[in-house]
């Protein structure tokens, strides 16, 4: 099974590589560097896997790529700049025809129209605030962007001011606006990296500066959140450094990943009312985990581990949702974010 890993090292190490997993036995193989772009920070895929999206931290600019359906090389399509500073995520709607980026230094996301890979502006939306956080949080930072399920909402983790943005969606104009209340307000402090959707009703940021992560209630009418739970992504007895990164879910399993503590924090979803209940903390087997990928099976967990240029393959319990280092790994350098094919 194929793989892209994005690197933000300079040109001659970094860019985007193609890579392999053997479903069988977890090997991973890296095959070849597709592209040299410098500095990739995040790649997506669109839906039919037609396409591929990155953005370049140094250049400031959206590149989409043509996939090619056999042996997964990639054509460049088209290149745009971002209209702002250290784009950090890309998302598309599930019928491949808008997509956002979310511009961390900026305090800006776009949002594009797409045909056949080529990409045009049709709004920018700009944010203001900060938080308590004098350091990180002096400005506004979108650090994501996602629409829920049925693309009816979209949603900004603003890791700055510590908020979700909400806007509708109005598919027909392309544009977006705010709702009324416009945004949902997290804990001081929590900074807001990633958000991700379960079933339509509950959704769950990792918020970066306190390494926790909201449980929210959605009202898919209104678009509006309520939380339900906040739940630490650290052991208790854990009191070094970390900054929380990424999460994922499967099935009714979250992952979340923990940079400094170096771990992956596994938790389940209760039925119930959609609260976390911790399964386990395992280590990486690297260092600074800022991504992680669950393979389109669900068996294995890919893990880019930025400090050590490493990544680390796991075996994904489907029943306990517990993970297994299968002791493969792959070198490179500064992973940054791994897509399958």
């Amino acid at each position: 099974m194929k793989f892209y890993i994005a690197s933000t090292t300079d040109k001659n190490k970094g860019g985007i590589y193609l890579a392999d997993l053997d479903i069988l036995s977890g090997e991973l193989s890296l095959l070849s560097k597709i592209d040299n772009k410098e500095f990739i920070s995040f790649i997506t895929i669109d839906s039919e896997c037609k396409y591929l999206y990155a953005v370049s931290e140094s250049t400031n600019e959206i590149y989409s790529y043509l996939i090619d359906q056999d042996d997964k090389s990639i054509s460049l399509v088209d290149s745009k700049s971002v209209h702002g500073l250290i784009p950090c995520y890309i998302s598309l709607t599930p019928n491949n025809r808008l997509l956002f980026i979310a511009n961390y230094n900026s305090a800006n996301c776009l949002v594009m129209q797409i045909q056949d890979g080529i990409m045009n502006i049709v709004d920018n939306i700009s944010y203001k605030g900060s938080g308590q956080n004098k350091i990180r949080q002096e400005s506004s930072h979108p650090h994501s962007i996602i629409t829920n399920k049925d693309s009816k909402f979209l949603y900004v983790a603003d890791l700055g001011t510590d908020k979700i943005m909400i806007h509708s969606i109005d598919l027909n104009k392309r544009k977006i606006y705010p709702i009324n209340p416009s945004y949902k307000k997290l804990k001081p402090g929590s900074g807001p990296r990633h958000l991700i959707f379960y079933n339509n009703h509950y959704a769950y940021v990792i918020n970066e500066l306190n390494s926790t992560i909201s449980a929210l209630i959605v009202d898919n009418k209104s678009g509006n959140m309520l939380e339900n739970q906040i739940i630490s992504t650290l052991p208790k007895n854990y009191s070094g450094i970390n900054w929380a990164a990424d999460i994922h879910i499967k099935g009714q399993f979250i992952y979340a990943s923990n940079r400094g503590h170096n771990s992956i924090a596994v938790f389940k979803i209760e039925d119930k009312d959609g609260k976390l209940t911790h399964i386990e903390h395992k280590n990486v087997y690297g260092e600074i985990p800022r991504s992680f990928a669950i393979d389109p099976t669900g068996k294995y967990v890919l893990i880019a581990n930025e400090l050590s240029n490493n990544i680390t393959c796991f075996i994904r319990d489907g029943i306990t949702g517990k993970l297994i280092y299968t002791g493969f790994n792959l070198n490179l350098p500064t992973p940054q974010c791994i897509k399958f094919i």
